[in-house]
């Protein structure tokens, strides 16, 4: 999830060359107008800051639900893998069972692979209905 920063590339660079008074200008205006710009260099760091704040939470949301969309796919293959282990013990099940069963674990595999796909779209469903 890519976002673009809030402060669309406007941001001055925090590090720059010393800042020299004006030859007209007094000690006292000086430091007012270097006070007014240092507000807006720490004005424009907050931002920044909970900006990336906030869309760290979203990443770590996102790679939460991953993990258990991952995992909810594996615990599909472990129960029917375990079903057709047992069918083929007990001889209980017709070999079109097992077909089935076993396309029925692919798609189990395909979900938990493609589920994180369309994790920006659940993001917006969720949003949309809170």
């Amino acid at each position: 999830m890519s976002v673009p920063s809030p402060l669309k590339g406007h941001a001055r660079p925090l590090y720059r060359d010393p800042i020299e008074r004006h030859a007209d200008e007094s000690l006292h205006d000086f430091l007012l107008r270097r006070h007014d710009e240092m507000v807006s260099e720490l004005d424009a760091l907050e931002v920044e800051v909970v900006w990336k704040e906030v869309n760290l939470r979203y990443e770590r949301q996102a790679a939460d639900r991953r993990h258990v969309w991952l995992i909810a796919g594996l615990a599909l293959d472990a129960t029917l893998a375990m079903l057709l282990i047992l069918a083929g013990i007990f001889e209980a099940m017709p070999v079109s069972i097992a077909a089935i069963t076993l396309f029925v674990m692919l798609a189990g595999n395909l979900f938990a692979i493609g589920m994180p796909r369309l994790d920006p779209v659940l993001a917006k469903f969720r949003v949309w209905a809170s």
